[in-house]
């Protein structure tokens, strides 16, 4: 590559494309699965539409990605209301994954507490938290942060400690309320039903504590406490791609598509008994 590209920009291309490359392949991997368990149920789970529309959305943004990360690299100069404008995508596009990731996991818990109606008001209470937060901090963000002529952030809007505080507090509850569940319930019920408690607290518990500590390193950034060039830039590439592979994990990993009923539960055993 020419020596006056930016080695910021340049290793933004280069994670991005990375992986891009990774999410197309499990794409492609899980791809019969997706057409066998997934679509015929497009219509009639929560789980299944999510996890299409969170799919493919998140494909077409990756790929968008890598399209701007090739030009910040060619060294292609942008207005300011254009970095905004790339800014406030990649906020909307994160909030969308990241609920698309609640939603499933608090789709899972409310299930696991017999669908009860205090289960289902402190899960609203937190997913609204932190919705209200990402909204209040979103603004100042994208306006406050600063910008080289090509679109590389030099310096991330301190905000982002709120956005990042607030998911933990979100993703830490969920895996909380699993926790407490499954060590409460799992001796008086079933084999089969602790065999669901058990898939749905180790994927669950995957994904929470995956996001947890990539926004703490987010939060890290944020106070100067790690302060590197590629700190502020890498964050939402990293995030979009991690989402992406939860909802993954949530629906084929664990099987959430599976139909069998005990006791008002919802088990999975395995995506290929599927009736």
């Amino acid at each position: 590559m020419s020596p006056s590209i930016d080695p910021v920009a340049r290793n933004i291309t280069i994670l991005t494309t990375t992986l891009t490359g990774l999410m197309v392949l499990e794409y492609f991997w899980f791809l019969s699965d997706e057409i066998k368990l997934v679509w015929p149920r497009f219509w009639k789970t929560a789980e299944a539409t999510i996890y299409v529309m969170t799919r493919y959305a998140g494909l077409a943004g990756q790929s968008f990605n890598i399209w701007f990360a090739l030009r910040m690299a060619s060294g292609v100069p942008n207005s300011p209301s254009t970095c905004r404008v790339w800014s406030l995508y990649q906020t909307v596009i994160i909030q969308c994954l990241l609920l698309s990731v609640e939603l499933l996991l608090m789709l899972r818990v409310y299930k696991m507490y017999n669908k009860g109606k205090p289960i289902f008001a402190l899960l609203f209470i937190f997913s609204g938290a932190q919705v209200a937060a990402m909204a209040v901090s979103a603004r100042l963000i994208i306006t406050g942060t600063r910008y080289s002529p090509t679109c590389v952030i030099i310096s991330p809007h301190h905000s982002r400690i709120y956005v990042g505080v607030s998911i933990i507090v979100t993703f830490a509850f969920i895996h909380f309320t699993m926790l407490w569940r499954f060590f409460r319930s799992t001796s008086s019920r079933s084999e089969a039903l602790r065999a669901w408690l058990k898939l749905a607290v180790r994927d669950g518990s995957y994904t929470a504590i995956a996001i947890i500590v990539i926004v703490i390193f987010m939060f890290l950034c944020s106070t100067h406490v790690i302060d590197t060039k590629m700190s502020g830039n890498i964050i939402f590439y990293v995030l979009l791609s991690c989402l992406w592979f939860a909802v993954e994990c949530e629906i084929l990993g664990g099987h959430s598509l599976s139909s069998f009923t005990f006791s008002g539960w919802t088990y999975s055993s395995s995506p290929r008994e599927i009736p």
